[in-house]
């Protein structure tokens, strides 16, 4: 981040979307596996700075989000209409 912010090419105009493929799973043993059998894999974080995101810190809420949702979030960043 701070090497794109000394990019005067970048700075304030770029934003960061960091998401993983799969959860951990809920036990230890398995955080290595993902399939529909391991509990918890199915749960993923997602990580977002940058222009046109609030810093708001670590949220939580009651809401469901998909991974499908992740395009059309990127597209609203770039002012671009995003059809699935």
């Amino acid at each position: 981040w701070n090497q794109i912010q000394e990019d005067e090419y970048y700075r304030n105009k770029t934003a960061i979307i960091i998401c993983t493929d799969h959860g951990r799973g809920k036990k230890k043993s398995k955080w290595f596996k993902h399939n529909r059998f391991v509990s918890g894999s199915s749960e993923t974080w997602m990580a977002m700075l940058g222009a046109g995101i609030p810093a708001l810190g670590e949220l939580k809420c009651r809401a469901q989000f998909y991974q499908e949702q992740i395009a059309n979030t990127m597209a609203h960043l770039l002012r671009k209409d995003f059809i699935a």
